[in-house]
């Protein structure tokens, strides 16, 4: 997995058409992404840029929700840790407690994510009527 830091148009000279942004021409969209998983000497992390060209027509998958996102799945509310590029399947943590004896990962397809909630149950929240925590949902993400 890992994290874009950042993304913009480019242009690398090819004999398709290419797009105008202001006074350039682009033809590509340059993404730079941190690997999490591959620390390098130093403590610093390994970098990858992609590089997608208009001409491809098409755009590489992305998870459903935001990682990090708090969801209602099929079978309770998590938070969503990760996402598989190969086979498409979110990976949710704590569907019961946060951390600690009961918690749980779980695989989900994405027809099983159902909505982004504001926060999983066990999180502190700040509302309209003063500070809480989340103890269940009525409902929750149908």
């Amino acid at each position: 997995m890992g994290t874009v830091v950042s993304s913009r148009r480019c242009y690398i000279p090819s004999n398709q058409p290419c797009n105008m942004v202001g006074n350039e021409r682009t033809n590509c969209l340059m993404i730079k992404v941190i690997l999490d998983k591959a620390i390098l000497r130093g403590c610093r992390f390994a970098e990858m840029n992609l590089r997608i060209m208009d001409e491809w027509n098409y755009f590489p998958c992305h998870s459903k929700y935001p990682i990090g996102s708090c969801v209602a799945t099929t079978f309770g509310i998590g938070v969503l840790v990760g996402w598989r590029v190969e086979d498409d399947m979110h990976i949710i943590r704590s569907l019961w407690n946060r951390s600690g004896p009961g918690s749980a990962v779980a695989y989900f397809r994405r027809d099983s994510i159902h909505s982004v909630m504001q926060a999983a149950v066990g999180f502190d929240v700040e509302t309209t009527y003063g500070s809480g925590k989340v103890v269940g949902y009525v409902r929750g993400g149908k």
